[in-house]
């Protein structure tokens, strides 16, 4: 999303007077393009936080972007399991493979 000269100035003034969730999502996209001269990632993040807590979901998501998930109780199951299931037993991928086959294939 390219942003013409005015609409930069726009956005810097909006934020100087009564600023958006819109306006401070808008001057995160600006920073993190570099569009205000030099790419500054963590001024970008600045914005886009201030846009997250006035209320903007617009936030654009690109890829490599490192997004937080909060750990779920699968997560925290998956991680028992792994500990202390699949690293006591003695069982391997081949075992489990073969189990499946005499399951599926006894007919």
């Amino acid at each position: 999303m390219a942003f013409t000269d005015v609409e930069t100035a726009q956005v810097h003034d909006a934020v100087k007077m009564d600023p958006t969730g819109e306006d401070l999502c808008k001057l995160g996209l600006l920073y993190s393009t570099g569009q205000c001269g030099v790419i500054d990632y963590v001024e970008a993040h600045k914005w886009f936080n201030l846009a997250s807590l006035m209320g903007s979901d617009t936030i654009p998501l690109a890829r490599h972007d490192i997004v937080f998930a909060p750990r779920t109780a699968i997560a925290e199951i998956n991680d028992f399991t792994e500990l202390y299931i699949r690293n006591i037993l003695p069982l391997d991928n081949a075992f489990a493979y073969a189990l499946a086959d005499q399951v599926f294939n006894s007919n």
